[in-house]
């Protein structure tokens, strides 16, 4: 591929920088939003194990690491700017995340207190904080994250 054919694609690199974020967020959101022929408990599993697979391959090409801080960097200084070229991942994953629970809502199966709105953001907020930690920390490792990531999304359901 020609320097030229990646510019006619993007408007710059943090253009590019953002499609290659989305892309890699992609499959997430996809097994996400399909989720709908499953119960709320399996809808939440389905989100812990689409976050735990995300990790997984994150940990598995140490050289994401090198472009996660790139992406986040760029979303950074895009947002500073407020010219609107920001990246979409934080967005797709809040919204993958906001399906998810309010169809876990809907059962009234949600812990008393929380909307769904109110978990897709934290859990938004929590998953993309492990990314960036891990991202920025040498020594952050994802596998302790799993039981983390489950449990969490357990304390968001009603007590039973």
């Amino acid at each position: 591929m020609t320097r030229g054919a990646v510019h006619w694609h993007f408007k710059n690199k943090e253009g590019l920088l953002f499609a290659i974020g989305a892309q890699a967020q992609e499959r997430f959101s996809r097994e996400v939003a399909d989720l709908s022929h499953l119960g709320y408990r399996a809808h939440l599993d389905a989100v812990a194990d689409a976050a735990i697979a995300i990790f997984a391959r994150l940990e598995d090409d140490r050289r994401h690491k090198g472009l996660l801080r790139m992406v986040l960097r760029s979303d950074i200084l895009a947002r500073d700017r407020g010219d609107g070229v920001e990246s979409a991942y934080r967005k797709n994953l809040h919204d993958a995340l906001l399906s998810a629970f309010e169809a876990v809502e809907k059962n009234g199966a949600l812990r008393s207190g929380w909307t769904a709105a109110a978990a897709a953001q934290m859990t938004a907020a929590f998953i993309c904080g492990l990314i960036a930690e891990w991202a920025l920390d040498e020594s952050l490792e994802f596998a302790p994250a799993a039981d983390i990531v489950r449990e969490m999304l357990g304390s968001l359901l009603a007590q039973d």
